[in-house]
């Protein structure tokens, strides 16, 4: 009996970028936005992305910030007050992926803040920094 051995080749980090959670808002915007409750604990996301090029580390993170956040409105929140992320680049072969873990503090605001907003310091992956 013979026994064939495969090489496995796993996944390299070709770069990470984080940010730590910070308030999103000033206390002026949250006393604005009338904070009715407060989730008690932070929220966390972990979510696998395959890139086809790098400059989807961005679209990554922005799609995770908004699963997130509708995983937090499924229990009645609408509004982060503090958020911060992790994105880890990996490469095997001439396959790319990117894990990016999210973390978001809920909480319902009677008044909600504008739509469209970004993930904080979302700049620091611009494709020019990226390896």
């Amino acid at each position: 009996m013979k026994l064939f051995h495969r090489k496995i080749e796993s996944w390299e980090v070709v770069d990470q970028k984080s940010v730590e959670p910070i308030s999103i808002f000033s206390p002026d915007e949250r006393d604005e936005m009338e904070i009715a409750n407060v989730y008690d604990a932070t929220m966390c996301g972990t979510y696998l992305f395959e890139l086809k090029k790098v400059a989807n580390l961005r679209g990554a993170v922005v799609f995770a910030r908004e699963r997130l956040l509708r995983d937090a409105a499924a229990k009645g929140y609408n509004v982060f007050l503090i958020e911060g992320w992790k994105v880890t680049h990996l490469r095997k072969g001439k396959q790319e992926r990117a894990e990016v873990r999210y973390w978001g503090r809920p909480a319902y605001a009677a008044v909600e803040p504008p739509q469209g907003q970004m993930p904080p310091f979302i700049a620091m992956l611009d494709t020019r920094s990226i390896a």
